[in-house]
C-alpha cells in the first residue's frame, strides 16, 4: 500500500503561557515564569487518517489542537498544511484559510451560542465566509444536519440549544465543523460530554463521515480504549512532550514507554478472570511551570535510573513508524504489560 500524503506537519512546536502572580510574588520573583503547555513536539498527520493525541489532563494535547487550528499563536516552531507554512497567518489571510480546518470542541454547551437557533449556530460560519445566498446556506445547513442524524431536520433547525439533549448538542457542534467542507477536523474529546449510550453511535458516525467526505481527523482524547476504536496512529503526550508515537497496533501490542504502559494498564478489561501486571505511575503530575529535568516522567517512573534526570531522551525508532523517547528503553523491552 503506498504511503499516504502528508496533510499537516508540525515541527518543534512550543507554546509557553506566562503566569501572572500577585504584587508580592512579582517583587520576590521578578523573573518571568511560563507554563510550558507544549514544549518542542514534532509529528505529522496523513491525509485520510485518524491521528490520535492521547494523555492525561494537562498534558498539552488540547493546546496542540488549538495551535494547529491557529486559535492560539505558537511561541516557537512551524505548522505546515499541505506543504504551506500557516504558522504566522493573521487577519484576512487567516480568515480565508479557516474553511480548510475546523474544530469540534469538548464542551458543546459552552461552544454554542444560546441566543442563536441550531440552524443559525451551524450556518454562522457560512455567513462569516460569505458563502452562498441565504437560501443556499439554509439548504447546506439542513443537508449537513441530515448527515449527522439531527432529525427531524425541519423541527430541530429552529430550536435553541437549551432544548436539545447532550448527544444532539454534540451533533450540532460536529455539523458546524462540517458545514464548510473542511479537509481536517480537530476533534477535542468529542464524546466526553455525551451519554455513554450514544458515544459508540457518535464514533461510528464520525468514521462514516470520514469516508463519505474524505476527512482527516486529529482525535484528542484521554481514553486509549476510544483511541483504539477510531484511530490509525496514536501520539502519547506527557507534560507537554510526545513520549511515544506509532500505529494503533504498535502502541497497544508493543508499548515501549513506561507512561504508555501505565495508561494501558488503567484501561478496564471486560474479563474478571484476566489478570495483568499493572504498571502504576507514582505520585502526582509535576507542574508544567517547572517540569523535571531530563526525562519528564522520571519522577513517577518505577524503574527510573539516575541518568533519567540528567539528559532528555531522544526519539528512537524501534520499528518502522514506531518512535519512543525513553532512557530505559532496553529495560522496558524485557518487560510485559
Amino acid at each position: 500500500m503506498p504511503e499516504r500524503e502528508t496533510l499537516v506537519r508540525v515541527n518543534n512546536l512550543k507554546k509557553y503561557f506566562p503566569t501572572h502572580g500577585g504584587l508580592i510574588e512579582g517583587l520576590l520573583t521578578p523573573q518571568k515564569r511560563f507554563v510550558r503547555a507544549v514544549d518542542d513536539i514534532s509529528f505529522d498527520i496523513k491525509k485520510g487518517e485518524v491521528m490520535g493525541l492521547a494523555g492525561e489532563s494537562g498534558c498539552g494535547k488540547t493546546t496542540t489542537g488549538r495551535l494547529i487550528m491557529r486559535l492560539v499563536d505558537p511561541t516557537e516552531g512551524e505548522i505546515y498544511f499541505e506543504g504551506n507554512d500557516i504558522t504566522r497567518l493573521k487577519g484576512e489571510e487567516l480568515r480565508r484559510f479557516r474553511p480548510h480546518m475546523q474544530m469540534v470542541f469538548q464542551d458543546p454547551h459552552a461552544s454554542l451560542n444560546p441566543r442563536m437557533t441550531v440552524g443559525e449556530n451551524i450556518g454562522h460560519s457560512l455567513v462569516i465566509q460569505q458563502i452562498g445566498t441565504k437560501k443556499e446556506r439554509e439548504e447546506r445547513v439542513k443537508e449537513v444536519m441530515s448527515r449527522v442524524a439531527l432529525t427531524p431536520v425541519k423541527d430541530i433547525y429552529t430550536r435553541y440549544p437549551h432544548l436539545l439533549s447532550g448527544g444532539q448538542k454534540q451533533r450540532v457542534v460536529l455539523a458546524r465543523a462540517l458545514v464548510l467542507s473542511p479537509k481536517l477536523v480537530v476533534a477535542d474529546e468529542p464524546i466526553a460530554m455525551a451519554d455513554v449510550s450514544v458515544r459508540a453511535l457518535i464514533l461510528e458516525m464520525m468514521i462514516r463521515l470520514k469516508d463519505e467526505l474524505s476527512l482527516t481527523y486529529l482525535f484528542v482524547t484521554h481514553d486509549l480504549a476510544t483511541a483504539k476504536y477510531i484511530c490509525n496512529r496514536i501520539a502519547v503526550m506527557y507534560l507537554g512532550v510526545i513520549v511515544e508515537i506509532g500505529t494503533v497496533d504498535q502502541v497497544f501490542h508493543n508499548p515501549m514507554h513506561p507512561y504508555t504502559r501505565a495508561l494501558l494498564a488503567a484501561v478496564p478489561v471486560p474479563n474478571p478472570t484476566l489478570r495483568r501486571h499493572h504498571i502504576i505511575a507514582r505520585g502526582e503530575i509535576p507542574s508544567a511551570v517547572a517540569p523535571p529535568p531530563g526525562c519528564r516522567f522520571h519522577t513517577r517512573c518505577i524503574i527510573a535510573a539516575p541518568t533519567c534526570s540528567e539528559r532528555v531522551p531522544p526519539m528512537v525508532e524501534v520499528d518502522p513508524g514506531h518512535r519512543v523517547a525513553c532512557c530505559r528503553l532496553d529495560e522496558w523491552k524485557k518487560r510485559t504489560i
